[in-house]
C-alpha cells in the first residue's frame, strides 16, 4: 500500500518551556549554581592533580607536562558529565542549576539540544586553555552576564539563555485535575 500523498505532513515540535518559566535567571542564582557545581567537581580534580603529578610540577615551579594536563582535562570533563550529563540532557540543568532553580533553554524557550549544550560548555572549557589570554578570555566570557540580556559569552555562542524555574504549586496530577 502506498503512502497517502494528500496526508498533512507531520513534524515533531521542539519541547516548549512552560510560559511561567520564561523569566531570566538572576545573576546571583547563576553564580551560586556554578559555584556549587565547581565545589562538587573540586575534590575529584584535586585527586586527579595529585595522581597526574600536576601538583608536584606546580609546587616545584615547573610547567606540568602536556600529557598530565591533557589527562586532567579529559578526566575532569568526564567527571562533570558523569555527574551532570543526564540532567543536562533531560532538563537543561546541572545539580547546581536544579538546586538553585535555573535551567538552560534556547532563545526560543525550547529545550537545549545536545549540540547546544556541547557548544556552550565546549566554548567555556576551550577558551580557558588558550595560551597567554585564556584567563582573560574566561573572565570576559562571564562578564558578559552584566549585559542587558544577562547572557554570558558562551550563551551567545550556543544560542542559549538561562531562565528561572518556578516552583510548582501542585503535583502534575493536581494540575491536570484543576483544568
Amino acid at each position: 500500500m502506498e503512502a497517502n500523498i494528500y496526508k498533512t505532513p507531520e513534524a515533531e515540535l521542539a519541547q516548549q518551556v512552560k510560559t511561567e518559566e520564561t523569566d531570566l535567571a538572576s545573576r546571583g542564582n547563576r553564580f551560586i549554581a556554578a559555584l556549587f557545581d565547581s565545589l562538587i567537581i573540586f575534590p575529584f580534580t584535586v585527586l586527579l592533580m595529585r595522581y597526574t603529578g600536576v601538583f608536584e610540577a606546580m609546587s616545584s615551579g615547573k610547567e606540568p607536562a602536556l600529557k598530565s594536563t591533557l589527562i586532567l582535562t579529559l578526566a575532569s570533563i568526564a567527571i562533570f558529565l558523569a555527574i551532570n550529563g543526564w540532567l543536562l540532557f533531560r532538563d537543561g540543568q546541572t545539580l547546581g542549576k536544579k538546586l538553585f532553580r535555573v535551567k538552560i533553554v534556547t532563545l526560543a524557550g525550547s529545550k537545549a539540544s545536545v549540540a547546544d549544550l556541547a557548544k556552550r560548555y565546549g566554548f567555556s572549557w576551550a577558551i580557558g586553555y588558550l595560551p597567554v589570554i585564556g584567563v582573560i578570555a574566561s573572565l570576559v566570557n562571564v562578564l558578559f552576564i552584566f549585559g542587558k540580556e544577562r547572557r554570558c559569552l558562551h550563551d551567545f555562542v550556543a544560542g542559549t539563555k538561562v531562565i528561572a524555574v518556578k516552583k510548582q504549586k501542585h503535583s502534575p496530577e493536581e494540575n491536570k485535575q484543576s483544568k
